[in-house]
């Protein structure tokens, strides 16, 4: 009987420390999820946290890009513009009394910007389409009539003339001068040409010249 009534405390003993653990592992199953889940809240709001930076990094970057793309667009307009710029005036150093020929070779280039005038040909070929503005000034050699025309593409389009009549006992010359606006295209070309008439007068002042300049 006494051994009966040991074994039921042992017993009872035993019970009441299982209970304690389970009890002690139900509590540390429930801190654990406690633990768990505000580890989950924190890494969600980190998350979303991290998403509304790089959405803001994103329109950052966005914005970065089309400042960028509006810079690269100056730049390529501002190049565009200088490219656009066709420039030049050239000049004869020396006079021709007897000169007869088709093309007056302009050889001396006072000022050129961008391209399109040849100073060995005297012609000059569009670099790009738009609207120019050319001019020829020429003075007569002694006793002689020029009439020069501004070309484009071989068709005459205005006419300078230096045209003497006083006789042949005074010693004079006259200067012709004209302007003409013509649209271009790529590649077309200008000049000018003798219609009639000998000879001209120049020297190192170049008073006979040719000038062009694209307008826009």
């Amino acid at each position: 009987m006494n051994q009966l009534t040991h074994n039921l405390v042992d017993n009872e003993a035993s019970d009441r420390n299982l209970t304690q653990q389970l009890s002690k592992a139900q509590d540390d199953i429930k801190q654990n999820n406690i633990s768990t889940t505000q580890l989950l809240r924190n890494q969600s709001m980190e998350l979303e946290m991290l998403r509304r930076q790089s959405g803001k990094d994103r329109s950052t970057i966005q914005q970065l890009n089309g400042s960028l793309t509006q810079e690269i667009r100056g730049i390529k307009e501002q190049i565009a513009s200088k490219s656009n710029h066709h420039a030049f005036t050239a000049g004869i150093p020396v006079h021709n009394y007897g000169w007869t020929g088709d093309t007056l070779v302009f050889p001396v280039v006072i000022y050129s910007v961008g391209t399109g005038y040849n100073p060995s040909t005297g012609i000059f070929t569009a670099p790009a389409a738009g609207t120019y503005v050319f001019y020829v000034s020429v003075q007569s050699a002694w006793h002689n009539i020029i009439y020069l025309d501004i070309v484009m593409n071989g068709s005459s389009k205005v006419r300078a003339m230096a045209w003497y009549d006083s006789g042949s006992s005074i010693a004079i010359r006259q200067t012709g001068t004209n302007l003409v606006i013509l649209h271009l295209q790529t590649g077309d070309r200008v000049w000018a040409k003798r219609s009639s008439g000998t000879g001209y007068h120049s020297d190192g002042a170049h008073i006979t010249t040719f000038s062009g300049f694209k307008l826009y």
